[in-house]
């Protein structure tokens, strides 16, 4: 519009006389040469011109800079000019110094926006870079505007292209700033959205309805998507936070061995809050690197600014197998990689990539030890509750049900006192050696009764070692303090009466889904007095 062209126009040296015929606004014209006529002080002394023109050509003869091909050269546009422009009034820079060192300066900063000269005129004024390269101005050319009254004004000695360029260069500048501040407003909200549905819509506290992907995986990107959303979720890790009994040992087992961390490089894989990685770097470690793919390692860089360990703990937001290390190898790996039944989420495998691509030779993988173990229990209202109840729904027969029901494992805690035989062992993992095609496993298993009972399932648990200076271990069986991982609970097709002295021998064999390598199937044989009982059971 003609006011935009007239503020656009206010600073040109190249104004001589505009004509509006009719107008009647002859005297906001006036306006127009103020800034080409107002003293300006110099940019490196006290001195202070009659106009900017003869400022900048001081500038040019005394101080051999030229500052208007100097912006041209460099490229700087309208917002860096006045932060530069401003920054040379406030720090008093030296000529050389902005030609040396132009890119080394802090000028950018936007407090350089303020201007420290009230009403500063070069601030105002129109440099040549402005014009967007058009070419030189013929002071011969003369150029008829159409205002948006339909009137025709002559502007002499500006071309039209340079005028159009401007406006249309303010314009764009204006909207773009302003879709870009949109855009992140937008992107915020989303993020904000998408936290709310995960909390509001979500009931994530038990782990064994995730699913999670690695390079052996052939779970598409949507389950992947969902378990990491999943674990973005707060309540999941003050879940595991809370349990004492993973927290607080992998905690006293940091601590006690202060000396074996002091001044050593700490991989965390898997680090969610980042609790290990702290741990980690309370005890000495110079360097901790936690790697997270769920957005709550965003949490936990708050967390860890919050506790001041910035310098020490660096946290990455990918996959294991994706991400680049700022190191090439470290000396110690950390992780809380257990699932349900030990290997459930296949977490292990990510503990492989890193140990056989970061340990350094003489490294330490913690914990280092795992074991799984089977006790047979009698738990007949557990039983009835999931499988007799679909023999009478409301006067219905639904046993078609009673099968679905029992390929589903329970995760659950089981009483001490409902477990009736001795333990089996049928898997131990040496975590700085083991493969990970060894996490599929075949065992064959005793147990010993011992007491007169019905045993209605086999129950499934680990128990985890950490072997250093002083050596720390937990169990997550029914006889010790129960844990965010609960025990697994394989029912029976059928109860089954023994006596004590009893032996219920039989071969379990555990192996990942072929679609979804983040679930365990296993398959359980039992030779009872009452016949063999076999069922395929799913954990997912």
């Amino acid at each position: 519009c003609c006011l935009e062209l007239r503020e656009r126009m206010a600073g040109s040296d190249c104004y001589h006389e505009v004509d509006v015929a009719g107008s009647g606004e002859s005297d906001e014209w006036e306006d127009w040469s103020e800034v080409s006529s107002t003293p300006c002080r110099d940019l490196f002394s006290d001195q202070t011109f009659d106009c900017v023109e003869n400022m900048l050509k001081n500038c040019k003869e005394v101080h051999s800079l030229d500052f208007d091909q100097f912006l041209s050269t460099h490229r700087v546009d309208f917002y860096s000019r006045i932060k530069l422009i401003n920054y040379i009034r406030s720090e008093h820079p030296r000529p050389a110094d902005i030609v040396d060192r132009f890119h080394m300066l802090a000028w950018k900063d936007d407090k350089y926006l303020k201007p420290v000269l009230p009403d500063d005129p070069l601030l105002q004024w129109d440099f040549e870079g402005d014009d967007d390269d058009d070419g030189d101005v013929d002071d011969n050319d003369e150029l008829d505007v159409m205002t948006t009254t339909g009137e025709t004004v002559e502007v002499c000695g500006i071309d039209s292209t340079v005028l159009a360029a401007r406006l249309r260069d303010s314009e764009a500048r204006a909207v773009a700033a302003e879709e870009n501040l949109s855009q992140t407003l937008s992107d915020l909200q989303q993020m904000r959205s998408v936290m709310r549905s995960v909390v509001e819509d979500s009931s994530h506290s038990d782990r064994h309805q995730l699913r999670h992907t690695t390079d052996s995986c052939s779970s598409d990107d949507s389950e992947e998507d969902e378990y990491f959303a999943s674990y973005s979720h707060f309540g999941i890790h003050k879940e595991m936070l809370q349990d004492t009994v993973r927290t607080g040992t992998y905690r006293e087992f940091i601590l006690q061995n202060k000396p074996m961390f002091t001044g050593k490089v700490v991989l965390d894989v898997g680090c969610g809050t980042g609790i290990l990685s702290m741990i980690a770097a309370q005890s000495g470690a110079k360097l901790v690197i936690g790697v997270d793919k769920s957005s709550i390692i965003h949490q936990a860089m708050d967390i860890v600014m919050d506790n001041g360990l910035q310098d020490i703990v660096t946290l990455i937001r990918g996959r294991i197998e994706d991400v680049k290390l700022p190191v090439d190898k470290v000396d110690i790996i950390i992780s809380e990689w257990m699932g349900y039944f030990l290997l459930f989420e296949s977490m292990l495998d990510s503990v492989i990539f890193a140990r056989d691509k970061w340990l350094c030779h003489n490294g330490s993988v913690y914990p280092d030890g795992c074991s799984i173990s089977l006790v047979a229990v009698s738990d007949q209202k557990q039983w009835d509750s999931n499988i007799s109840f679909w023999d009478d729904v409301y006067g219905f027969k639904m046993s078609c049900m009673k099968e679905l029901t029992l390929a589903e494992p329970l995760v659950t805690i089981v009483g001490h006192d409902s477990v009736v035989s001795t333990a089996s062992v049928v898997k131990m993992i040496d975590v700085k050696s083991v493969l990970a095609i060894d996490l599929d496993f075949t065992a064959d298993f005793a147990l010993t009764m011992t007491r007169d009972s019905v045993c209605t399932a086999i129950v499934g648990y680990f128990d985890v070692s950490f072997n250093g200076d002083v050596a720390l271990s937990f169990s997550t069986g029914p006889n010790g303090t129960p844990t965010h991982w609960k025990q697994t609970v394989f029912l029976l097709k059928q109860p089954v009466c023994i006596k004590k002295g009893d032996i219920l021998s039989g071969t379990i064999c555990c192996r990942k889904d072929e679609k979804d390598c983040r679930s365990l199937k296993v398959f359980l044989s039992v030779n009872t007095p009452a016949g063999q009982q076999s069922k395929a059971y799913c954990l997912n």
